[in-house]
């Protein structure tokens, strides 16, 4: 989407408006549903601007696919962003958070270890994900084409697929 005003960088006095900078600029919007927790929204505001340094501070992605990865330039490394940080966490908190056990996430993406409740969410899982992406490049298709992503497939990534 396309940013038409820009930012706001301050206040012009003489003309009694806003300066903005950066005009026409192409942004990514996040839409949420009406029962969205503010206390959520705030979390992934926070993990956002931490510009992508996400695991120098014990953090996790959760659910990083294709889906996630915005650019308006593939080209440019520069110009990719990673985005959707709803189900980051800080590893080694709330170890007594019953939805812990709970898989979040696009199948083919998640970590065999996490469905299989061997462990939870580490950034080695995070780093599993970041390999299928890359597969997914190299190959130019995603992960599991032609399998039902269901149950049965869950069962075949722990056995090693």
């Amino acid at each position: 989407m396309e940013w038409i005003d820009g930012y706001i960088g301050e206040w012009d006095i003489e003309n009694q408006q806003w300066k903005r900078y950066r005009k026409e600029v192409e942004v990514a919007l996040k839409k949420f549903n009406n029962f969205v927790n503010f206390n959520d929204v705030l979390n992934e505001m926070k993990i956002h601007l931490k510009l992508l340094e996400i695991h120098k501070l014990d953090i996790v992605h959760q659910d990083f696919h294709p889906g996630n990865i915005l650019s308006y330039n593939f080209e440019d490394p520069d110009a990719i962003r990673i985005s959707d940080f709803g189900l980051s966490k800080l590893i080694r908190t709330n170890s007594n958070n019953p939805r812990k056990k709970n898989i979040f996430g696009v199948l083919p993406y998640i970590a065999p270890e996490v469905l299989s409740g061997d462990e939870e969410y580490t950034k080695a899982a995070d780093i599993y994900l970041y390999g299928i992406i890359a597969y997914e490049i190299i190959a130019g298709f995603p992960p599991y084409p032609d399998i039902p992503h269901d149950k049965d497939l869950v069962m075949k990534i722990c056995n090693g697929l």
